[in-house]
């Protein structure tokens, strides 16, 4: 038996999106605390965007604006770049919060919600598949369980 864990994360750029990740990455499994919670996190585009007159901030701003020390997070390009999407930049956050854990996951950006599924499905597929042929089990739905969280702001 499988189970596996993904986090669909969505939301605009006018809000600050730090602290509601920093929460939910702060989060472990509850027998092992070096463990993500989650091992895949997509960070989803919209289906349909509004215009909107604020501009999008780069990953160090948010994470300096959410109360993080500008002394501790480095000037690197995918920190500071707004050059990039906002999913991008979501993952890039994301990816600050891991390397000041330890804790990784697999952190996956610019799909749609409905690419996500499909790439959860699939990889829960797959693992069923591997599963399976080790323990000799015929029925591959059986072997792979996946809880999804779908959230944002």
């Amino acid at each position: 038996f499988v189970m596996r864990r993904a986090l669909i994360f969505n939301c605009g750029h006018e809000r600050n999106p730090v602290p509601l990740l920093k929460f939910i990455h702060s989060l472990s499994k509850p027998n092992n605390a070096d463990a993500p919670l989650f091992e895949s996190v997509y960070f989803c585009r919209a289906d349909a965007e509004r215009p909107s007159m604020v501009n999008k901030s780069s990953a160090r701003e948010l994470l300096i604006e959410a109360g993080f020390s500008p002394n501790e997070i480095s000037s690197k390009d995918d920190l500071v770049s707004n050059n990039t999407t906002w999913q991008d930049t979501l993952a890039h956050v994301w990816n600050y919060l891991q390397d000041n854990s330890g804790v990784r996951s697999n952190a996956l950006a610019n799909l749609t919600v409905k690419e996500a599924i499909d790439n959860i499905k699939s990889n829960a597929e797959r693992s069923s598949s591997s599963w399976s042929a080790r323990h000799g089990a015929s029925k591959l739905t059986d072997h792979a369980r996946v809880e999804v969280c779908i959230t944002g702001s």
